[in-house]
């Protein structure tokens, strides 16, 4: 953030030089900067900014919050006094706060596209997607009106995602369809409302919508498996470009999917109770669809390796940020199972997996295969709320539990457990739809 630069200043080239070495990580000449400015305009608004600045960049977080307390004091006008603010709520996780700030800001800057944009981050960190949608909708009614406008392609596809998170079909569809008139090569937008119709239960409308891509598309893996699907099949798996594509869609929209999936515990309980059964933290463990590396995360380092396995491309680079996976590879789950030689695991975990895979017996074969004499597999199932198998309208596939148990026992494994519990709540305007499941645990024979 540069600092507003007054005519005749002599604050300006102090405050200039104090950002310049606070980029630098020049701290200690930052503050000596600083602290002549402070003399010289002690009540200096700019001032007190960029000391909150330094403070937060030394890790003093209260002095931070003080500092940029008093700088709203000083200028309660200056709008960017109030985004700076919030964007220091917003990156230590007052999201409340900064959420709070942020709309103080909107009604002061309500067309300033630096805010808006800032605002926007904000606002998605923070899930609060009635918010990014009003944001969102006014960088779009601005078009043509800044300097350098944000495409205007990335905006409607943030403006779908977020309509669509949030339940707004109607107007996701509407959504999506912009973006296919404005990318007509492009099949993504076409599949999202495929999706959409699917989900609200609109066989006639999900019918026109593929009755129109039969010739635009005719070999489109995703238009053939919703045509399927309509004509009352189920599909062994949902297609692999699709599950790609929405990988790497909620990566990019990692802030808000997390947000959204509220009590999702299934990484960190299972991390605590592998470093209870392995206090010595020796064995090789394969985490297959192991999405942004929450597994991994809450585990941290292991003695043995540990294996990641994921479709999406964009998944897998944050899994690889967290730095404790000692390989990761881009792979449909089934693919990368049958390119690992035989008893290579100890522990196998496939969280969150198999919701997006019908026919698990090749999967759990496999696992078996890998895992070592006495090795473990960890997975979780959705169940729904009648216990009947098959393809849901959102998407996803939800397993009969008794028929998992006989898969379990056909692929090899000898001692099995099911868990029944709540998987995560899916937070839509306030509200939380409970993600019924369990959690299943096979050990193979000794």
């Amino acid at each position: 953030m540069t600092l507003t630069r007054k005519s005749h200043d002599p604050i300006a080239p102090l405050i200039e030089a104090a950002q310049q070495q606070l980029a630098d990580r020049q701290l200690t000449g930052a503050a000596q900067t600083l602290a002549q400015a402070h003399r010289l305009a002690p009540r200096d608004a700019r001032v007190h900014l960029a000391q909150a600045l330094l403070h937060e960049a030394a890790g003093y977080l209260p002095q931070a919050h003080a500092a940029m307390e008093q700088t709203v004091a000083l200028s309660p006008s200056w709008w960017m006094a109030r985004l700076a603010q919030a964007s220091l709520l917003s990156r230590h996780a007052d999201h409340a706060g900064a959420m709070q700030q942020a709309r103080i800001v909107l009604q002061m800057a309500p067309n300033d596209g630096y805010a808006l944009t800032s605002l926007l981050d904000m606002a998605h960190a923070a899930a609060d997607l009635p918010f990014a949608i009003e944001l969102l909708e006014r960088l779009l009614a601005r078009q043509g009106i800044q300097p350098q406008p944000q495409p205007q392609l990335q905006l409607l596809l943030a403006l779908a995602w977020d309509q669509t998170h949030l339940g707004r079909t109607a107007d996701a569809l509407q959504t999506w369809a912009r973006l296919s008139q404005l990318a007509p090569q492009a099949p993504q937008p076409r599949w999202a409302r495929l999706h959409l119709l699917r989900q609200a239960g609109d066989r006639q409308g999900l019918q026109a919508e593929l009755a129109a891509l039969h010739s635009l598309a005719p070999d489109d893996p995703v238009v053939a498996h919703y045509t399927q699907w309509l004509a009352g099949q189920t599909p062994p798996t949902l297609p692999q470009v699709w599950l790609q594509w929405l990988g790497d869609a909620e990566a990019a929209h990692d802030d808000v999917r997390m947000q959204l999936r509220q009590g999702y515990a299934l990484p960190r309980s299972l991390a605590a109770h592998l470093q209870t059964l392995f206090p010595q933290r020796r064995f090789d463990l394969l985490d297959l669809g192991c999405g942004t590396g929450l597994l991994g995360q809450h585990l941290g380092r292991i003695e043995g390796r540990c294996h990641g396995i994921d479709i999406a491309p964009a998944m897998l680079q944050q899994a690889s940020g967290r730095q404790v996976y000692d390989s990761l590879e881009q792979a449909e789950a089934l693919d990368g199972l049958r390119a690992i030689g035989a008893r290579q695991f100890d522990c196998v975990a496939a969280l969150q997996l198999f919701p997006f895979i019908g026919d698990l017996q090749p999967c759990l074969a496999q696992a078996a295969r890998v895992l070592r004499p006495g090795g473990l597999l960890f997975f979780s199932i959705e169940t729904g709320a009648q216990d009947i198998a098959g393809l849901q309208p959102g998407g996803r596939y939800v397993h009969q539990p008794q028929q998992v148990l006989g898969l379990l026992r056909q692929a090899g494994f000898a001692h099995v457990r099911l868990r029944r519990q709540t998987l995560l709540r899916h937070r839509h305007a306030g509200q939380g739809d409970a993600v019924r499941g369990a959690l299943v645990t096979a050990q193979m024979p000794v």
